[in-house]
């Protein structure tokens, strides 16, 4: 899928499209982590939300933030590592078959979810970023909308298209819902010029 209008027809079909968004913590590219998975079927009303707790990849910092934020003991918090997670996630596909994994510049997210594979040694099944086929919506913009000059921003999309700003970025649950928006403006009418 590499136009609007592809993505239209997609929108439009009967097939389940899974918006998918990804937080992270670390202290860069090769030292980052999954700490937020979030996700919601367009159309639909099946979402998931995971915050992870890892505490061998999180500094002491991150670990008090996280259980200050969750009001969790830290035993309860373990069970909400990311092979419990990622294991709730291919349960949630398995029970609605997936046709596409939609995400608003994806490269980073790919990149840090093939390096957790590689690091837990998941089976392939776990993967299931691998198994679906991928739409990115940034992507798209660019190269349709945009005639191929610097991609926008999802906050900027977001104010472009004139949607309420409301919630809070970069939490994986709100820009899931900012995305799952502009997908109903583009699913109504892709080849209207949006972004002027």
């Amino acid at each position: 899928i590499e136009t609007l209008k592809a993505l239209r027809q997609v929108l439009n079909s009967p097939a389940n499209v899974l918006i998918l968004d990804l937080e992270f913590y670390g202290t860069g590219a090769e030292n980052t982590h999954v700490g937020q998975l979030a996700g919601r079927i367009f159309g639909r009303h099946e979402q998931f939300n995971y915050t992870v707790f890892q505490p061998s990849d999180m500094a002491p910092v991150q670990q008090l933030k996280f259980l200050k934020t969750t009001n969790f003991t830290y035993q309860e918090a373990i069970k909400f590592n990311l092979d419990t997670t990622m294991r709730k996630i291919q349960n949630f596909i398995q029970r609605q078959p997936i046709d596409y994994l939609l995400s608003y510049d994806n490269h980073f997210d790919l990149h840090v979810l093939n390096g957790e594979a590689q690091r837990h040694q998941w089976p392939a099944e776990r993967c299931f970023w691998q198994q679906i086929q991928l739409i990115d919506l940034a992507a798209i913009l660019k190269t349709d909308a945009l005639n191929g000059k610097a991609m926008v921003s999802l906050r900027s999309l977001v104010g472009l298209l004139g949607l309420r700003r409301e919630l809070p970025f970069h939490e994986a649950q709100n820009d899931v819902e900012y995305i799952n928006r502009v997908l109903q403006i583009y699913a109504l009418d892709a080849n209207q010029n949006l972004l002027q």
